[in-house]
């Protein structure tokens, strides 16, 4: 019995860390899209995947305060 719910407890767990990680690939996103047209005018050659992958990468960064 004990076995179950720690198994359920687990797989709880893991699905609200996938979930947080969807929201965040989702915010990364909407940023990108949102800030992309700006920064193209300043640098046109910058793709859009370039652009996502500066977004995402700065997200993970660790914030101090």
């Amino acid at each position: 019995m004990r076995s179950n719910k720690i198994q359920a407890l687990t797989q709880s767990l893991s699905e609200v860390k996938q979930e947080y990680q969807a929201e965040k690939e989702i915010q990364n996103f909407l940023k990108a899209m949102h800030s992309y047209p700006e920064r193209f005018a300043q640098d046109p050659g910058l793709s859009f995947d370039d652009h996502l992958f500066m977004i995402t990468a700065q997200s993970e960064q660790p914030h101090f305060a």
